[in-house]
């Protein structure tokens, strides 16, 4: 049994989870926990196991309907905790891969660092055809990515590892469209958290996965966690991401997804 367990919500896409599952390597020595949020494509408890010999241990939790990605996470966090024996919680999504020694190099990081609790990475961006794009870049100091976080995430939900025992005053991941960027939020209010400048993982960049109305939700969710989550020391970055957040609401998840990716290939 290992003290890392890697959280992975589940809808559908077997390909694709078998996908993220392979980029595991064999000297990690990590659980992993799939949430399979109501899926019609069943993953199977006997067949991974016996396909992904690398993986510590892997364990299934099942919603027998679809209640979303936010249920999803605090169904795979409830079950960590009362398992009471993992000392850090990864993150991965259906589709991305992790780079070679990944969660070996966040554990390493923050055994060596007792004062940081929550660790990100930057990451490659892919398309489906695993064709490589650019890499996303975040904040590494603790100070840059409490400024950044008013303005875009300043963490890539993927690459993230945090320290269990945080959970107890950090609580739960809230039920919105955005429960990643309040979930950081929450945990940057109370403990130090810092991203390595190295590709951690591959995110797999879908432009079919949100509708409009969910692009839509979506910004106006991370409207409010903005503004629940004001400071007068970064008044000016709260400025600039209420006003992006608005251009991005205006112009829709389509002309947003083309300008970024544009404006990141010639490198601005």
């Amino acid at each position: 049994m290992s003290d890392i367990a890697v959280l992975i919500p589940y809808y559908n896409h077997l390909d694709k989870l078998y996908k993220s599952l392979s980029s595991i390597s064999n000297t990690e020595g990590v659980d992993v926990i799939i949430v399979d949020d109501g899926s019609s494509e069943k993953p199977d408890k006997g067949i991974l196991t016996e396909k992904f010999i690398d993986i510590s241990e892997i364990e299934i939790l099942t919603h027998e309907i679809n209640k979303g990605l936010s249920h999803a996470l605090n169904t795979g966090l409830e079950y960590i905790l009362k398992k009471g024996t993992y000392k850090y919680i990864a993150r991965l999504d259906v589709g991305d891969e992790c780079t070679e020694d990944r969660f070996k190099v966040q554990k390493s990081y923050l055994e060596n660092n007792t004062d940081v609790y929550l660790i990100g990475s930057n990451a490659m961006i892919v398309d489906e055809n695993g064709k490589e794009l650019y890499v996303r870049k975040y904040p590494e100091s603790y100070e840059n990515i409490k400024r950044n976080m008013y303005v875009f995430s300043s963490f890539m939900h993927p690459t993230v590892m945090f320290r269990a025992d945080a959970l107890a005053s950090v609580g739960s991941y809230p039920i919105l469209v955005c429960q990643d960027y309040a979930f950081f939020f929450k945990f940057i209010r109370k403990y130090k958290a810092v991203n390595l400048q190295n590709v951690l993982v591959k995110y797999e960049l879908n432009r079919h996965g949100i509708t409009y109305n969910r692009y839509r939700k979506l910004q106006m969710d991370g409207l409010k966690v903005l503004w629940a989550n004001f400071q007068f020391r970064y008044i000016r970055f709260i400025f600039i991401g209420t006003v992006k957040r608005i251009v991005c609401i205006i112009l829709g998840p389509k002309i947003m997804m083309k300008l970024g990716t544009k404006l990141r290939l010639i490198g601005l």
